[in-house]
């Protein structure tokens, strides 16, 4: 694979169809890390309870050091392709995980010294790829803008936030605290059955107008989790209350 980092007025040509021979290439094999915001969308495509989803998509794995619970897609054990790969293209392509949209660009964010967002862009030319032969021509902003990928960054930019402050700590995890990370932020259904047992949202004192919202919604199911792991990652008392 060729990679090259692109600065943001760098233009590339790419065109990818589904008449290509090389259809699905770019779908085998991969070790494909999926976003909470990635299986929020996957899940919600499929109409499957967390634990089904998990149990037949996901592969879940450990980030060295600190523990920090990540999940991975699991490929078809046969022929080790995209189990949403077909002769006729991706069955879930409305709702693709954020790196097939990127593709083939590759996008990186890292925390700064002052807590802010750097983003950096490569071009990735791997030889099985057909795409670079002719087509449109794109800038890094106007592809991530055709592919959609705004919010799918958004919510990368809050993990990736979240697991900085996790490894900037120094810290861990234990498995309490892995535990509920893969509650809040792949399994919502049971994530919010757990604040209505717990009665968190009125413990930590949250708005009542976002109650309703984070109990229906998974995008402000979501949000809620990514707060709620902040304060319990950031070594608050369990009793501590503040207004979210």
């Amino acid at each position: 694979m060729e990679i090259e980092r692109l600065g943001p007025d760098a233009t590339f040509c790419f065109d990818c169809r589904v008449d290509r021979s090389c259809l699905n290439a770019c779908c085998t094999d991969l070790h494909l890390v999926l976003t909470p915001y990635d299986v929020l969308r996957l899940r919600r495509r499929l109409a499957l309870p967390s634990a089904d989803f998990l149990r037949d998509h996901g592969e879940a794995i450990e980030m060295p050091q600190t523990r920090f619970p990540i999940l991975q897609l699991q490929m078809r054990r046969s022929d080790r392709l995209c189990p949403w790969a077909t002769g006729a293209g991706c069955t879930v392509y409305r709702d693709r995980p954020g790196a097939c949209r990127a593709y083939p660009l590759g996008r990186t964010a890292q925390i700064g010294d002052r807590g802010q967002v750097v983003e950096q862009v490569v071009l990735q030319r791997e030889p099985h790829c057909l795409g670079f032969d002719g087509g449109p021509q794109w800038t890094a902003a106007r592809w991530f803008e055709n592919q959609e990928l705004a919010p799918y960054s958004t919510w990368a930019d809050r993990f990736s936030a979240l697991v900085a402050r996790v490894r900037l700590s120094g810290r861990t995890l234990n498995e309490q605290q892995r535990a509920s990370v893969r509650l809040a932020l792949y399994e919502l259904d049971r994530f919010r059955e757990f604040i209505k047992q717990r009665q968190l949202l009125r413990q930590l004192r949250v708005a009542r107008d976002r109650h309703r919202q984070i109990l229906d919604d998974d995008e402000a199911a979501l949000s809620f989790g990514f707060e709620w792991l902040a304060l319990l990652l950031g070594g608050l008392s369990s009793d501590h209350t503040t207004r979210m």
